[in-house]
């Protein structure tokens, strides 16, 4: 295709350079790479441009970088990042499907169809319509839209790796008291450490690993990961997988003092080696439902535990308890059981441990990642902890895999 602009006196050699236009979305600008330069740059109306069209290579670049370029993420990524312009108001204009709208509360949304917006969002006092012409197509949050486009990397770990799963008759389930866990027993669950100096790391957090180079835990984690190892002692024998972590992406609008949206992703330098101690977990998809059983497993510093747990309802958290400002995106759980005397039993635990249920599928438990431990304030009296609930970005996550 052929540019040109008005302005341009001199002719300046610029084969390679990018064409592109600013889309505007949430008052910030978003540049679209559309052309790049072939036949050197426009010099005046009357001498265009000519430049490659870059839609028409898109199924190519995708093809070479392994990567699918869905245009609406691509603003959400970077949107706080993005070129600010406050004098400008984008018009009323109905918007098309994948278009990014304005939810509520000045909160980034995608215009999606209303069946693929979670009831929780469609909730809310004011739900804003993008058009209406075929069907509902509504401005969902990010953290709301059920995701589509990602669905295969989502439901990867679904299908993969059955021949190194538990099967029932394997299964040991109930776990009354803390016990070391068995090789195997949650191989999805790695030790993330820090080094300290040239020969000593210190093992500090939970993780647990999505695929294999992906791992989820909470904002205050990162650095190196442990993987199909369950105690500290024997890290260094062998038989434990020690990876660096390459980069650590955490959730853009994490508050440290409210613990909102405490959630990171890392990125391994080198991909997992799959084995009966080492299966990439499923995360749990459904915003509407919540699994009311399931087990923390537990990093004391030195090895990893389960403990039967439950999920306790937000209300009744927030009634209750000191978590009186929970938010949807998070969620309590406490001891499954009580102590002898009736009273409640001690519920600390570690930022990022994670909390796992087991879904049996053909015969085989399939583990689910449905929160990771954020805080706590009274742990020691029974009081329920507050986790990052998964289900609310399940978007967000699916970018990084």
């Amino acid at each position: 295709m052929c540019a040109g602009d008005e302005q341009i006196k001199s002719c300046p050699s610029d084969t390679g350079g990018p064409l592109q236009v600013k889309l505007l979305s949430s008052s910030r600008y978003t540049p679209f790479v559309v052309g790049v330069s072939a036949l050197g740059v426009p010099c005046g109306a009357t001498t265009p441009g000519v430049y490659a069209k870059v839609p028409h290579y898109i199924l190519w670049i995708e093809a070479v970088t392994k990567l699918v370029y869905h245009p609406p993420e691509c603003v959400i990524r970077h949107i706080s990042r993005r070129e600010l312009d406050t004098s400008l108001v984008a018009p009323e204009l109905k918007l098309a499907l994948d278009y990014i709208c304005e939810a509520s509360d000045r909160e980034a949304g995608v215009c999606v169809h209303i069946d693929h917006c979670s009831h929780r969002a469609l909730a809310k006092d004011v739900v804003k319509v993008c058009t209406n012409e075929t069907a509902p197509i509504v401005c969902c949050p990010v953290n709301s839209f059920i995701a589509t486009a990602h669905l295969p990397l989502l439901t990867e770990c679904e299908t993969n790796y059955q021949r190194f799963r538990k099967k029932y008759a394997d299964f040991v389930g109930d776990r009354g008291t803390a016990q070391p866990l068995e090789d195997g027993a949650h191989p999805h669950s790695v030790m993330i450490g820090w080094k300290v100096n040239k020969t000593a790391t210190a093992w500090h957090c939970t993780g647990t690993l999505i695929n294999l180079n992906t791992v989820l835990t909470t904002a205050g984690c990162a650095n190196m990961v442990s993987v199909g190892e369950t105690n500290v002692a024997r890290i260094y024998d062998g038989a434990a997988q020690i990876i660096r972590v390459k980069e650590t992406i955490r959730y853009p609008s994490y508050n440290a003092k409210t613990h909102d949206n405490d959630i990171a992703v890392l990125k391994l330098e080198s991909d997992v080696l799959v084995n009966e101690n080492a299966i990439p977990a499923c995360l749990w998809r459904d915003l509407n439902r919540t699994p009311y059983y399931g087990q923390e497993v537990h990093f004391d510093g030195q090895s990893l535990t389960a403990r039967d747990k439950n999920v306790v309802h937000n209300r009744d958290c927030q009634l209750f308890t000191s978590h009186t400002e929970l938010t949807n995106d998070q969620l309590c759980w406490q001891e499954f059981r009580l102590r002898p005397d009736g009273a409640d039993a001690p519920n600390c635990g570690r930022k990022g441990n994670p909390f796992i249920t087991l879904q049996r599928t053909n015969n085989i438990y399939l583990p689910y990642l449905v929160g990771l431990y954020s805080y706590d304030r009274q742990c020691a009296g029974g009081e329920p902890i507050v986790a990052t609930r998964i289900s609310s970005y399940i978007n967000w996550i699916s970018l990084y895999m």
